[in-house]
């Protein structure tokens, strides 16, 4: 928090404790973080509180206790939201405003600060944690980083940050409550040294080793699930305005002997050869479906398809990935140079021109920047002729429309990879092919308490190994037990 000294110029507040709780159930963290200020001045001030949050959090409470008085944050439109504080402030009405200067940064102003009093605000939001590999990840931004604007002297307010070697500045407690439901093979935290203390049910307790530790640098608590040789599913439920949410995970088995024998596939590679994809990105793509090629075993069949304004391909249809055809594909895919539109829709016509083999596994990998000329065109003709086949889409490069992407990935039942850097293609993709050479479960079937219950997605994927299966529903009655099936290695498999 910031209060104007006497040159008028921000000067940071005095902090006199700051702690952060979060309490994750399944794949949702629910936080709040509580920081307590000081007015040191014998003047009214008005102060300026900068936080950082997470990206994808949800903020949907403000506390903020003033003095002897609390103040509740509404939701309003940004004007309507500045025409209330300050009317507040003429008043003389103690008021804070809060507002997102950018997409991790919120700030909050507090109107009428007494000499010496105390300013206390707490903030409540929810974020999905993130799987990364083979474990759960969480990650809460504790310092504001600068943007380019402030870099370079101006814009939003930075509070202070700890130098090497300085002494510890804004000191915070931490606590976390895990109730993953299933039990973990490992709590730890890549950022803090921590403590972690195991309950009953599956529930885990986690706090600073030190008890408290300086805010310089994000904190980081990822958790591995132990699951054995079976998929393991768990079930979240819990009732808001009178509607219930449900959550469904299913994990897949972590032993490495769990991994079915591999089963012949089709697999379509589709590349993005746009003007957008020019440079780094069509490098990058290139690498990527190489590295495909490799995968291939010769009892699967393959095609390449290049798309820009138009559509060629390698094959005028899948073929067996011979020597041969795979040598040609390479050529052909080192051949591809980038230029004109981003006409997707001639590729999805050449890739599904005949139905997949029913002895195959249908899987589509397409690699693109995701600024697509005809996604309209292209989310309707996934619609009605994906048939059984599974759509993997990639992206490519530091901006890619990764909601289009993550929806091609629904629609399609399969999972949505994103690689921003040539760096990181050959990791990201050896990942994602391993993963689609082990399916944990596939032809999943829910059966929800409430028959009538709102679900997505609508399309139920596969089960792969290294990736847990999250899935959701609404509905207006809890119904009765919520059964999961599917098929196991050609056998049946229900929890």
């Amino acid at each position: 928090m910031f209060f104007p000294g006497k040159d008028g110029q921000p000067v940071p507040a005095p902090v006199l404790g700051a702690t952060v709780e979060v309490k994750v159930t399944g794949i949702i963290a629910r936080a709040r973080v509580t920081q307590i200020f000081t007015n040191p001045s014998q003047e009214w001030l008005e102060g300026v509180y900068v936080f950082p949050l997470p990206a994808d959090g949800a903020v949907d409470t403000l506390r903020m206790k003033v003095g002897e008085r609390t103040l509740q944050g509404i939701i309003q439109e940004k004007e309507e939201a500045r025409r209330t504080y300050q009317e507040a402030c003429a008043q003389g009405v103690k008021a804070s405003l809060v507002e997102q200067q950018r997409p991790d940064v919120f700030t909050t102003k507090v109107a009428n600060v007494g000499p010496g009093e105390t300013v206390e605000v707490a903030i409540e939001l929810q974020q999905v944690v993130q799987w990364d590999h083979d474990r759960f990840r969480w990650r809460f931004p504790m310092v504001v980083a600068p943007g380019e604007k402030e870099a370079g002297g101006g814009g939003l307010l930075l509070p202070p940050v700890r130098r090497r070697g300085a002494p510890p500045i804004n000191p915070f407690a931490f606590h976390a409550d895990l109730n993953p439901s299933f039990p973990l093979a490992k709590v730890e935290s890549p950022s803090h040294a921590v403590t972690v203390a195991a309950g009953k049910n599956f529930q885990y307790a986690v706090d600073l080793k030190n008890e408290t530790a300086p805010a310089d640098s994000d904190l980081v608590l990822e958790w591995a699930p132990a699951v054995g040789r079976e998929p393991r599913a768990v079930f979240y439920s819990e009732e808001v305005d009178g509607e219930r949410y449900d959550l469904l995970m299913v994990m897949p088995p972590d032993a490495p002997e769990a991994a079915a024998a591999r089963l012949p596939r089709e697999t379509t590679l589709i590349i993005d050869t746009s003007g957008s994809m020019s440079g780094t990105s069509i490098e990058q793509a290139r690498q990527a479906l190489l590295l495909a090629l490799d995968k291939l075993q010769p009892t699967d069949r393959f095609n390449v398809i290049r798309f820009s304004d138009s559509a060629t391909s390698a094959f005028p249809a899948s073929v067996p990935a011979s020597r041969d055809a795979v040598e040609k594909a390479r050529r052909f895919i080192s051949g591809l140079q980038a230029d004109g539109g981003t006409s997707m829709l001639p590729a999805l016509q050449i890739a599904f021109r005949n139905p997949a083999p029913a002895s195959l596994v249908p899987q589509v990998i397409f690699a693109t920047d995701g600024g697509l000329d005809d996604q309209g065109k292209v989310v309707n003709f996934l619609s009605t002729h994906l048939g059984g086949r599974r759509l993997f889409p990639v992206a490519i490069g530091s901006a890619p429309n990764s909601a289009l992407l993550r929806q091609l990935a629904a629609l399609g039942g399969g999972s949505f990879t994103q690689i921003p850097d040539s760096g990181h293609v050959a990791s990201a993709m050896s990942t994602l092919f391993a993963q689609l050479d082990a399916p944990m479960l596939q032809r999943i079937e829910v059966q929800w308490g409430d028959p009538s219950a709102e679900a997505w997605p609508a399309r139920i994927p596969d089960l792969y190994l290294g990736e847990p299966l999250v899935l959701t529903a609404r509905s207006s009655d809890g119904g009765g037990p919520v059964r999961v099936s599917g098929n196991r290695g050609g056998s049946a498999w229900n929890d």
